[in-house]
């Protein structure tokens, strides 16, 4: 039970990730042989690609944070050393924790007004509040990968800070 545990923490998004694009790449080649070895297109395909295209993009948030590829301008980090530096990059990461969580305590609102006016796609019927939901599920992830990470910063041994500061 440990080892699932442990492989949904290290992989979770990354296997949502590829599910989705394969996904994506099933549901195309069935629009491709539907409109040209049948003549007869389906009118569905592209929105659900779209929709987890979507998931997609929202999920390569935590992605990229449980990575450490994040975008970020590390300028100021790169003037600090030693436990300044460790102190700053804490920093950084708990303001990006306080922004993702913020803003997936107001995509809560936004889901809630969507749900509640149960508003459905035009072709495939899906409820839009599905495809809302990426956001504040993505976000949260995303808090959770960031104190991960911070957490990380701060257990980090000092000799492993030194090499990485001598890399860079």
């Amino acid at each position: 039970m440990k080892k699932i545990i442990q492989g949904l923490d290290r992989h979770f998004e990354e296997w949502l990730l590829t599910f989705f694009l394969g996904m994506i790449a099933a549901i195309m080649l069935l629009q491709v042989i539907m409109r040209y070895v049948f003549g007869n297109a389906l009118a569905w395909p592209e929105e659900v690609c779209r929709y987890l295209y979507i998931w997609s993009c929202f999920l390569g948030i935590s992605y990229c944070i449980s990575q450490g590829s994040e975008l970020r301008i590390d300028l100021f980090e790169k003037i600090f050393r030693g436990k300044a530096r460790k102190a700053f990059q804490i920093l950084l990461q708990v303001i990006c924790i306080v922004l993702y969580a913020y803003l997936f305590y107001t995509s809560l609102s936004v889901l809630g007004h969507v749900y509640s006016t149960a508003q459905t796609s035009s072709a495939a019927r899906i409820p839009m509040y599905l495809v809302y939901l990426s956001i504040p599920v993505s976000l949260g992830l995303a808090v959770v990968r960031g104190v991960q990470r911070a957490v990380g910063i701060f257990r980090r041994p000092e000799e492993k800070q030194k090499t990485e500061e001598k890399a860079q």
